[in-house]
């Protein structure tokens, strides 16, 4: 899966899916029990930490948020998977995340599937689109949208 000894990078754009497949590779590990692993998130403000306790895997989401001197901290450490929007300087990537028209359309078509909404999958084209390939703002539009369905506001279409 994440071989010893690396620094990996997993790639893509504002809402693509880093986060959660760090999530899903941490999940993974612990199933295997093959390495301890830990998670610096550093999102919204989040944990800075210097490096504890730094047996097994150490994944930090949202890499490109530390300063040169947080990343010159880390730069020793070997076993490491970060998240970020560009390959960073020294890592290997891991996989590059995006999301395309037909996967936004499948979120959206199994979303709206057990209830009448007033988006349908052929919306999410476009508010993908609008979003720059950013699948969570996309999923807020079209949110905003259903809302506004129920209680007319300013959110009322797609744009």
């Amino acid at each position: 899966m994440v071989a010893a000894g690396g620094r990996w990078a997993i790639v893509g754009p504002h809402g693509t899916g880093k986060t959660t497949l760090v999530h899903h590779l941490r999940s993974r590990l612990e199933l295997d029990r093959s390495r301890p692993s830990r998670l610096v998130s550093l999102h919204d403000g989040g944990q800075r930490r210097r490096r504890e306790g730094t047996q097994g895997v150490l994944f930090i989401d949202g890499y490109e948020q530390l300063s040169r001197l947080g990343r010159w901290r880390w730069a020793a450490m070997r076993d490491l998977v970060v998240t970020a929007h560009a390959p960073p300087r020294g890592f290997s990537v891991l996989t590059q995340t995006a999301v395309d028209d037909a996967l936004a359309m499948a979120i959206v078509a199994r979303l709206v599937a057990r209830a009448p909404a007033p988006v349908a999958p052929r919306d999410a084209v476009k508010a993908l689109r609008n979003a720059e390939g950013n699948m969570r703002d996309a999923l807020i539009a079209l949110y905003r949208v259903h809302e506004a369905h129920a209680a007319p506001g300013p959110y009322a279409t797609v744009q």
